[in-house]
């Protein structure tokens, strides 16, 4: 089912302007090595799908083209794993975190052609801050470190990947990043290594 939602205010009046949601379903490859994986040692399945009793929400919006996923209400009986070793600052957050209040953005994937790849924008929210993969400069140095995803898209299937690159090309360093107030501050440099294939079959 695609769905269709958001108003904008024209001359003084509301009307109902189309943003239309593609659900999908997001499948981690968890392979040896990524840092970021699904729950499957919990669940038993490496896929996350829009609805359901998980309550989630897996898909695509038509005007920003991005794919998201996160949880919408409780409870919350699935979460996206992360295993955290700074390369820098040495007194950054380490260790393994299961993150039940799951949101995913992959930016600007919709509309790809067929047939193509390109690197995108990534985040993930966690407990302890905002996992970006994105060449900021103010947080990480694009000739130092390799960051971004890269996409590529066959037919209603999209494959997402983050590995180890050369910059300043894709790769799999991000920022964590927290927020007080309105500003924003890295707290430390991450190898976050993951895959994951989208599927969408209502997708233009």
């Amino acid at each position: 089912m695609v769905l269709a939602s958001f108003l904008v205010v024209v001359n003084g009046g509301i009307r109902v302007a189309a943003n239309m949601f593609y659900p999908a379903t997001v499948t981690f490859s968890d392979r040896v090595g990524d840092n970021i994986t699904s729950d499957a040692a919990t669940t038993g399945t490496h896929s996350y799908t829009n609805g359901g009793s998980a309550k989630l929400e897996c898909g695509f919006y038509e005007v920003s083209s991005d794919l998201v996923l996160k949880q919408l209400a409780g409870p919350l009986p699935r979460y996206l794993a992360f295993s955290m070793t700074p390369i820098t600052p040495s007194g950054a957050p380490t260790g393994t975190l299961q993150e039940r209040n799951i949101f995913m953005n992959i930016h600007n994937i919709l509309s790809m052609p067929v047939g193509t790849g390109k690197n995108a924008l990534a985040s993930f929210k966690t407990s302890v801050g905002e996992l970006k993969l994105m060449p900021i400069t103010k947080w990480i140095d694009p000739t130092t470190y390799a960051t971004q995803v890269f996409v590529s898209r066959t037919g209603n299937v999209w494959t997402v990947t983050a590995d180890p690159g050369t910059p300043p090309g894709p790769g799999d360093v991000a920022a964590l990043t927290t927020t007080k107030g309105y500003k924003e501050s890295l707290v430390g440099l991450y190898h976050t290594p993951f895959e994951i294939t989208v599927t969408c079959p209502t997708c233009p």
